[in-house]
C-alpha cells in the first residue's frame, strides 16, 4: 500500500520590524536580545526609541534605548529593553485594532 506523504507547509508569516526614532520610523534587518540592526542606518547620539514587532497583525512594542546611538559603520546597533508591551491584533495601517 503506498501512503502518501503530507505536503510540508508553505506557510511564511507577514513580519514587519520597525524603530520610531528622533521622528523618523526605521526599517530593521534583525533584533537579537541586546542589538538592532537597521536597513538604512543614519548618526544619530545615544536615544530612546520604540521597536514595533510585527508578525501577522499581532505587534509587540518595545521601549529601547541606544546606548551609543547610532553609527553608520557598525552593523549592530547596542540597544537595552526598557519596556515590552503585551502581544496587540493591529490592523494594516499598524494601528491596534478596539
Amino acid at each position: 500500500m503506498h501512503r502518501q506523504m503530507p505536503s510540508p507547509s508553505r506557510y511564511s508569516p507577514d513580519i514587519r520590524i520597525t524603530l520610531d526614532v528622533d521622528g523618523r520610523q526605521c526599517r530593521v534587518n534583525e533584533v537579537g536580545p541586546d542589538f538592532i540592526v537597521i536597513r538604512d542606518a543614519f548618526p544619530l547620539p545615544p536615544m530612546n526609541a520604540i521597536l514595533t514587532v510585527t508578525v501577522d497583525d499581532i505587534a509587540v512594542i518595545r521601549r529601547v534605548f541606544l546606548p551609543d546611538g547610532v553609527a553608520t559603520d557598525r552593523r549592530r546597533q547596542p540597544s537595552i529593553i526598557l519596556e515590552t508591551s503585551a502581544p496587540t491584533p493591529v490592523d494594516e495601517a499598524g494601528q491596534a485594532r478596539t
